[in-house]
């Protein structure tokens, strides 16, 4: 008894996740990996100045470097990454404009002005 009513769950699971009811929506996410080319890297000023345009959009934003993934809207946290020119660094975005920050960001990283 125990072993039909196993099968029976499988098979409705089976079922459910055919027609799409279980699986869990993935948000799309935009993903760029930057060489920065800001001669002083990402010090106070031009932090302050990443933080500024990250915050004009509504998606989350967030930086990282090496294994380490900060909110892209905080000085403290973007201070921390101590992003140095010619380091690369990965920017990701999930959110209604999602691209439209991504290639803001990814424009000023570029830009070598700091």
């Amino acid at each position: 008894m125990n072993y039909m009513i196993y099968i029976l769950i499988i098979i409705w699971l089976q079922c459910v996740n055919e027609k799409g009811l279980q699986k869990e929506r993935v948000p799309s996410m935009v993903k760029k990996k930057v060489v920065v080319a800001l001669q002083q890297g990402l010090h106070a000023r031009p932090a302050s100045q990443f933080v500024k345009t990250a915050s004009s959009f509504q998606s989350d934003i967030q930086i990282g470097k090496g294994e380490t993934l900060v909110n892209a809207k905080s000085i403290i946290s973007i201070l921390t990454l101590a992003v140095a020119e010619g380091d690369e660094v990965t920017l990701l975005a999930d959110g209604s404009d999602e691209e439209q920050g991504i290639v803001a960001l990814e424009s000023y990283l570029l830009a070598g002005q700091g």
